[in-house]
């Protein structure tokens, strides 16, 4: 459907009452242009409220996107708390370990499941190095 021109259509109703050949005095004549002018004040009203709308619309996408940058927040918070919650719990475990004391033949030793080997640039073992000179 075409978009209305309002305005437009208005303009021409004027000018088809000014054609006629009624005296601007006459009751036919300022019933016309009173109707005419209703018409008119509500176009004016429809174009403020067409443009009330307009900002309401934009001002509710904004409020959606400052939605989701809080849903996004909130979702970090949580994931924070979860972390913090895992930090604490291990933080009472090491607290609980330092605080038992050692039995006297009790010996803490570093668990090494596999030996360290250091690698250069080229993918060769540092340690082979050495073997080669003895």
């Amino acid at each position: 459907m075409a978009k209305l021109n309002y305005r437009r259509q208005i303009g021409f109703l004027r000018g088809l009452v000014s054609g006629l050949s009624y005296e601007a005095s006459s009751p036919e004549s300022k019933l016309l242009l009173a109707i005419i002018d209703t018409l008119d004040a509500l176009t004016l009203e429809i174009d403020m409220l067409k443009a009330e709308v307009d900002d309401l619309g934009d001002d509710l996408q904004d409020l959606s996107d400052e939605v989701s940058e809080l849903e996004s927040i909130s979702d970090d918070i949580e994931v924070l708390g979860d972390q913090l919650t895992f930090l604490g719990e291990f933080m009472e475990n090491i607290s609980d370990m330092a605080s038992e004391p050692l039995g006297g033949d009790s010996v803490v030793r570093p668990i090494i499941q596999r030996p360290i080997r250091l690698v250069t640039n080229d993918g060769e073992f540092l340690d082979d190095e050495e073997d080669d000179d003895e």
